[in-house]
């Protein structure tokens, strides 16, 4: 079946009179021959297979993959509502604000649950079993500890604040099990469907169904990494799409809903797709920060340390950039040294730039290696041709649109940096449309969503242009593409 023929299923009465979507079953062939989610398809493999080959090459990167871990497990919980920064994963329990300690809990289970599912691949298989193996850690001790941890549920859920005014009503209980056999036969299938796609379908299908009374959404994001992982396609796990899924929450609501409601799936593939895309570019990119930052320390902070310290001072770098957050206590600990011999250790490690301290206390003062930390805290930074074009629009006046067309060298390459969002407005518009127009043609459900992020990047960048009555605002504005636009346009479908 062509994925553009998915009938994704529909909604039933339940007995109390609400309705719930039962999805249809996804366990059969599926033909994927839409041209752009064939080149999608591909740049995103490239991007992975690279991503997979520089882990391999970096010495030493299991110390860094769990700050990958830390920072998945951050961003993940953030996405239900936990307040847990990067910094406080390596804190005590003891020295967590009371009032953020169930939010701190749920993190730690998180890395745990991602610890014991990658180890539990080496004896089981991708299955519905190490599924609920892991929910069951991802659970436990937290407040959803009473909602059958590491079982199916066996009544309805629903997301929102009541079942009568549900956002989404999943299916009934009674189709749980074999719904998530068919999922699991799906995974497992020796078809020829491509592993990203599989998982992409897999993850929508599993946050579809809904098979646990709580923890659906950690665990949905979870599988991601633990399917690319079991299948072979990252050697190391290094790859998690938490990050991009929180600062893309409402268009990854709005693309699922737009299966569920349109049958849309097209659009949640590509979507999908584009965020293992720049998930890969940036987590290279990580791991090249890292590199220089490790350099550095070795070129200019560890030979300051005479023979008979330096064991020490390796050893301890080796733990920070596993655990880059400590106290006096800790390192006294961990090397085995007086107390005494410890501090004059940290201080002098602030004294090169490597250790800050983070609290001001006397007693269990906390030291991090911020530099460090903040290569995994870093913002998503605006592409360089994006960047380019903003600043010569900021910095030019009263030239026209022809002479800043003639500045800018377009190819394939300038093409592919775009943000995809433009890219897919510019694939999308025809002719003049109005924003509503704009929204149908995206399949986007939040009005505000579309107009700032897709209307207004792509307005900064003159690809697109208003009609009268000029106002962004106004609901009567209508777009069209620009001769820019079109320019761009003509590049994209090559």
């Amino acid at each position: 079946m062509d994925v553009s023929d998915y009938k994704a299923g529909g909604y039933k009465k339940g007995y109390g009179g609400y309705s719930y979507f039962l999805p249809s079953k996804i366990n059969h062939s599926w033909i994927f021959s839409d041209p752009q989610v064939q080149a999608l398809l591909s740049e995103a493999d490239r991007a992975l297979g690279k991503l997979d080959a520089f882990s391999e090459y970096l010495p030493d990167v299991d110390y860094f993959i769990r700050m990958h871990l830390s920072k998945e497990a951050t961003q993940s919980s953030r996405i239900e509502g936990t307040r847990t920064n990067i910094e406080e994963v390596f804190i005590g329990e003891q020295d967590i604000d009371p009032e953020k300690r169930d939010d701190w809990v749920e993190v730690q289970n998180y890395l745990a649950a991602i610890n014991t599912a990658i180890n539990q691949l080496n004896v089981l298989p991708f299955s519905n079993r190490l599924l609920k193996n892991t929910h069951k850690t991802l659970m436990q001790g937290v407040r959803g500890e009473k909602k059958l941890p590491g079982e199916f549920r066996s009544s309805q859920n629903w997301i929102g604040v009541s079942l009568k005014n549900a956002i989404f009503v999943p299916p009934h209980h009674d189709y749980v099990i074999d719904l998530m056999s068919d999922l699991e036969k799906f995974i497992n299938s020796e078809s020829d469907v491509p592993h990203l796609i599989k998982i992409a379908i897999a993850h929508y299908q599993f946050e579809t169904i809904h098979p646990f009374l709580d923890g659906n959404g950690r665990l949905g994001r979870l599988m991601i990494a633990l399917y690319l992982a079991s299948f072979n396609q990252l050697h190391k796990p290094a790859l998690y799409l938490s990050d991009y899924f929180e600062r893309n929450k409402v268009e990854y609501v709005d693309r699922m809903m737009a299966v569920r409601q349109s049958n849309n799936m097209k659009a949640w593939l590509i979507f999908f797709l584009h965020g293992v895309l720049e998930t890969s570019k940036n987590s290279i990119q990580v791991f090249k920060d890292i590199m220089t930052v490790k350099s550095k320390v070795e070129s200019e902070v560890l030979p300051y340390f005479s023979t008979r310290r330096q064991q020490g001072a390796q050893e301890l770098m080796r733990h920070l950039y596993q655990s880059p957050v400590v106290t006096i206590k800790d390192v006294s600990e961990l090397l085995n040294i007086q107390v005494n011999t410890a501090a004059a250790l940290i201080k002098d490690f602030e004294k090169h730039g490597v250790l800050t301290r983070l609290t001001a206390r006397v007693r269990s003062r906390l030291y991090g290696f911020s530099e460090y930390m903040a290569i995994f805290e870093r913002k998503i930074e605006i592409s360089p041709f994006e960047e380019a074009i903003n600043t010569q629009e900021d910095t030019t006046e009263d030239t026209t649109e022809d002479t800043t067309e003639d500045t800018i060298v377009y190819s394939q390459e300038n093409i592919q940096m775009l943000d995809w969002k433009i890219k897919e407005l510019i694939l999308r518009i025809d002719g003049i449309c109005s924003r509503a127009e704009i929204q149908s043609l995206l399949a986007l459900k939040d009005a505000e969503h579309v107009r700032k992020q897709y209307i207004l990047p792509a307005l900064k960048m003159k690809v697109i242009e208003m009609t009268l009555p000029d106002k962004p605002s106004s609901k009567l504005q209508k777009y069209r593409l620009t001769s820019k636009g079109y320019s761009f346009l003509r590049y994209i479908k090559l």
